[in-house]
């Protein structure tokens, strides 16, 4: 294969920029104001964002259930959990649960060779939830006594919207998990930034009004070349 020279590669950039004048910085800032557009108008924002996974829990098993409270601000759409296989593939059940005040409102099996040992496994919520309070319960059906699994956990409390229970004790610590609600872009945008404390809000507002007259201004000078 013939080597390409980089200085060959660079000179024919330098001609075509020549060439298109600013036609090309017209052209990216048309792609990206449209692409602002076309993106997604719903996408899953992170509500939870805790997951350090410090220990893990007892072994689980159908007579041992784990029971983790939390909330979420806009429809829930998708929790991830972490988990310990202890380096085998489970063979079992894991059966979750999410349940708001004294009603099962999502319930789904899932087969244990789904499930990879240290690593986040989602779990889509569909229909999707209000936003509240509510508590999700893990059990794990084994398909024989070599079978183990179990979630990961903190030693103190670190969550501060809900509790953690294991056979109905209190807990000190909570499980890792992550919880989303399904958002609108820009009002997932803002959050984020705000949760962060990335920029305020009125910035956020004068950064999208700059990006909108950026469009503009690149559709004019498209249209006028």
């Amino acid at each position: 294969m013939p080597k390409i020279k980089v200085e060959v590669v660079l000179k024919r950039v330098r001609d075509l920029m020549a060439r298109l004048g600013n036609k090309w910085l017209y052209g990216v800032l048309l792609a990206l104001f449209a692409g602002l557009l076309f993106f997604p108008k719903y996408y899953d924002v992170l509500d939870t964002g805790f997951y350090m996974n410090q220990v893990p829990s007892p072994i689980m098993t159908p007579d041992k259930t784990i029971v983790q409270e939390f909330s979420v601000n806009g429809p829930l759409s998708r929790l991830d959990i972490r988990f310990g296989t202890y380096d085998n593939t489970p063979r079992g059940t894991l059966r979750l649960r999410i349940r708001k005040s004294t009603s099962i409102v999502f319930e789904k099996e899932i087969p244990g060779n789904r499930i990879r040992n240290n690593w986040m496994t989602s779990f889509p919520v569909s229909p999707r939830l209000p936003a509240g309070n509510y508590r999700l319960i893990l059990q794990f059906l084994p398909a024989d006594e070599k079978d183990k699994l179990s979630v990961w956990i903190t030693h103190n409390d670190r969550y501060s919207r809900g509790r953690l229970f294991i056979n109905q004790s209190l807990q000190s610590g909570d499980l890792a998990f992550r919880a989303y609600y399904r958002s609108r872009l820009l009002a997932g945008l803002r959050t984020f930034l705000q949760r962060f404390h990335v920029l305020p809000g009125y910035a956020i507002v004068l950064l999208l009004v700059l990006w909108f007259f950026f469009g503009i201004l690149a559709l004019y000078g498209v249209c006028k070349r």
